[in-house]
């Protein structure tokens, strides 16, 4: 069954669960057993056959055009998220990050990785805390600034034969709407007119990795906690 996750401000009529395993093939049919579940939310989700206005989905890490009919699979991870700003994702830049965002871009780290990092070695908050803390250097860093309010954190090394990703981070809020797919395709953009892949790595239980393969990166090796991918280059 699929992993579905409802936006917290729907998070009541389930009894505060999410996410939530759901049966369907499409995001209708995933709809639909919310409804016979949890009677209430289909109205909330659904306007006049189709997605209210203020509701998107993504599936599997990226915000579908299909609507109702996005086919879902068992494993997929479906996410229903309210619009930002009236829109899902609005405008989009990045500014270097000072040492007066540590505060925020620590906070981003545990909110972002906490789940992951504690699934393949255990999350020990002290250790995290002196680690993020001798490896700060905001020259670095470009926080990702999301119609006007800082979403995220990007560090991004041009060597002479890839593009490497070497940090990506997006708080929750901001997950699953398109921004990411954003970032990394301009990103495959530039590494395109250079004739030169993009590289990044990601640990293996993050289903970050669906969305970077529909972004045509492919695994090209791995090791007991890292898949490490590659975008080919396109131009």
């Amino acid at each position: 069954m699929a992993l579905v996750y409802i936006p917290t401000p729907l998070a009541g009529l389930t009894g505060g669960k999410s996410p939530l395993q759901v049966e369907g093939a499409t995001v209708r049919e995933v709809i639909d057993n919310l409804e016979r579940a949890w009677p209430g939310i289909r109205e909330r989700l659904i306007s006049e056959g189709r997605l209210r206005s203020n509701i998107s989905v993504a599936v599997d890490g990226e915000v579908t055009p299909l609507g109702l009919g996005e086919p879902v699979s068992a494993s997929s991870e479906v996410h229903f998220v309210a619009a930002i700003s009236g829109g899902i994702i609005g405008s989009i830049e990045t500014r270097t990050a000072a040492e007066a965002d540590y505060d925020f871009l620590y906070d981003l780290h545990r909110r972002a990785f906490r789940s992951n990092v504690e699934a393949t070695w255990g999350w020990d908050e002290e250790w995290q805390v002196r680690h993020f803390r001798e490896h700060f250097n905001p020259a670095r860093c470009e926080i990702i600034v999301c119609d006007g309010r800082d979403a995220g954190c990007l560090r991004v090394l041009d060597e002479t034969d890839c593009i490497f990703v070497d940090y990506i981070a997006i708080l929750p809020d901001y997950q699953n709407q398109g921004l990411g797919t954003r970032l990394l395709r301009d990103i495959q953009v530039r590494a395109a007119a250079k004739k030169i892949p993009v590289r990044l790595s990601v640990l293996t239980v993050n289903p970050a990795r669906r969305l970077y393969e529909r972004l045509g990166f492919r695994v090209v090796e791995n090791d007991d906690v890292r898949y490490y991918l590659e975008a080919p280059a396109t131009g």
